[in-house]
């Protein structure tokens, strides 16, 4: 799995700073593999989350081997980059809808509601990355960086 999350990273990254095929598909892409980072990290490695409690999990129990993912700071700094790209064009798009809205006002609003969508996933990554567990790092030095750096990260994104 530490491969796919990964290849994710990698292609999230892709996806969000080239264009890919259409701007349909560029999209649905884009929300593939927000949707695909989100399983990473909520996957239960341990399995104790029952299927009741799925959402009540309050650290990521990656394996250890993920470690120097999180350590790498360009992890969150990826993210956070990407949200607040994301916060920003919502934003705008918000803002520009009432220009369109007499011509084709459901094809604004789905895509006004797709980056919505999107924005909630980035919003659920984020707290997947600052719920990870005191022992994934390395050292206390590295849980300090990562701490620090993730809280730098939500002042910048206006948290």
């Amino acid at each position: 799995m530490l491969v796919v999350f990964l290849s994710i990273r990698t292609t999230v990254c892709n996806v969000f700073f080239t264009s890919v095929g259409t701007e349909a598909e560029g999209e649905a892409l884009k929300s593939q593999a927000l949707q695909l980072t989100l399983r990473c990290l909520s996957y239960d490695f341990l399995g104790l989350i029952n299927d009741d409690s799925m959402d009540e999990s309050t650290t990521v129990q990656v394996p250890n081997a993920w470690r120097p993912a999180f350590e790498d700071p360009g992890t969150l700094q990826l993210f956070f980059t990407l949200f607040q790209q994301l916060r920003g064009s919502l934003a705008v798009t918000v803002l520009d809808c009432g220009q369109f809205f007499s011509s084709e006002p459901w094809e604004e609003l789905i895509f006004v509601l797709a980056i919505a969508q999107r924005y909630l996933q980035f919003m659920q990554i984020l707290v997947q990355l600052g719920s990870l567990r005191r022992q994934m790092f390395s050292s206390p030095q590295a849980r300090d960086a990562y701490t620090t750096q993730f809280f730098l990260g939500m002042r910048c994104a206006g948290f």
